[in-house]
């Protein structure tokens, strides 16, 4: 992935003024009307997941451009516009506890819907959570989780995490068509400041130190695994790294029910992962009830030194932005223009149902206005 800048993404505390959201949510749902007569709900959903784009959205809607609050404010504008409008494209979760409550509301939306296999976007819900808090070890907690979908299976997924330390946050985004087996170099983005040191197992060059994490649960006897495996980590009992990653393992035993948990898991019709692809299996072991950062690490670091093939330290972030908003940086929000352009955007939807050919008239008409602003 090409890096192309460096964003700071300030934790900011508060809310955003009720007038500020009441328009965002109106801004929005015109221009939902106005790119579903642009383009297909795959496009659409598409866009979300691009962190530039996500980015721009928040800034045509207000907000600080540099605030942590960005993310979970235009997430929640969206989700009431899409919640009042009858838009083929769906959304779940959000922030807090309502981000738990992501495979409830799926359920909910595809009963209401009437969609069928809701269990793949769970699926996809859940495996991009445990991803950026297990496999993506840079320092952030999650706190937030948004998922948008469509009928046909289509998702992004915009998740961010916060370091109570730094008082920063990171954004991630995941789209459905290029998260492939999930493990490896999945995002379509991800915006924060750039860290010295993460432990990234998604990263290509952690590929050798994933196959050797299998191989210590295929070459190890199920019935003796507790055994095997706690004799390997007690050959590891102090591996300093750098900064947050050091890995201390006093009591290597209290990692074993995890371990044990793994094995149940992986066994079917009595093999063990051996009739698995190295990244089959390991997609089974991510999605291990109780297996969390600190177990991953374990693993990660034995497989390193019984096998030699070391986890990469390196961090994705890549993206940087600019331009103002609520705070009043570069300029206070103009409610007359924010209102004029909301108004706009309206008839162009209206306009677009009703007279497709003067849909584009208005378009180019918008298009006059932006460059006279722009000079």
């Amino acid at each position: 992935m090409k890096r192309t800048g460096i964003a700071d993404l300030p934790l900011h505390g508060g809310k955003a003024p009720y007038w500020l959201t009441q328009r965002m949510t109106k801004l929005l749902k015109a221009m939902l009307e106005v790119m579903l007569s642009e383009y297909t709900k795959k496009e659409i959903i598409r866009r979300f997941s691009n962190p530039f784009w996500f980015q721009s959205l928040g800034n045509l809607l207000g907000f600080d451009w540099h605030s942590s609050g960005l993310t979970t404010t235009v997430s929640g504008a969206l989700s009431k516009a899409l919640s009042e409008m009858d838009y083929p494209i769906m959304v779940a979760g959000g922030k807090g506890r309502r981000a738990t409550k992501t495979p409830e509301e799926i359920k909910l939306l595809a009963d209401r819907k009437g969609l069928r296999n809701p269990e793949n976007l769970i699926e996809s819900s859940r495996i991009t959570a445990r991803v950026d808090s297990i496999l993506l070890q840079d320092g952030y907690n999650l706190y937030h989780h948004l998922i948008l979908f469509d009928e046909e299976g289509n998702w992004s997924v915009i998740q961010q995490g916060m370091n109570p330390l730094k008082k920063t946050a990171r954004r991630y985004h995941w789209f459905s068509q290029t998260a492939g087996n999930y493990h490896e170099e999945p995002h379509s983005g991800i915006s924060g400041k750039k860290e010295k040191i993460t432990f990234n197992l998604t990263h290509r060059k952690s590929r050798e130190n994933k196959k050797s994490i299998v191989a210590l649960f295929k070459e190890a006897n199920p019935h003796s695994a507790e055994k095997d495996l706690i004799k390997a980590l007690k050959a590891v009992p102090h591996l300093k790294m750098p900064e947050r990653f050091s890995v201390k393992l006093r009591n290597p035993e209290n990692i074993h029910k995890i371990l044990l948990q793994t094995y149940r898991k992986i066994i079917e019709d009595g093999k063990i992962l051996k009739d698995d692809s190295w990244d089959k299996a390991f997609l089974k072991l991510l999605k291990t009830k109780g297996l969390g950062p600190a177990s991953m690490r374990a693993l990660s670091m034995t497989a390193w030194v019984i096998y030699g093939k070391k986890p990469a330290f390196s961090d994705p972030a890549v993206f940087s932005y600019a331009h103002g908003g609520k705070d009043g940086t570069p300029y206070p929000v103009n409610r007359d223009l924010y209102d004029s352009t909301i108004e706009f955007l309206e008839k162009i939807a209206l306009k677009a149902k009703l007279y497709p050919t003067e849909k584009n008239h208005l378009l180019r008409r918008l298009a006059n206005l932006e460059d006279k602003n722009a000079l």
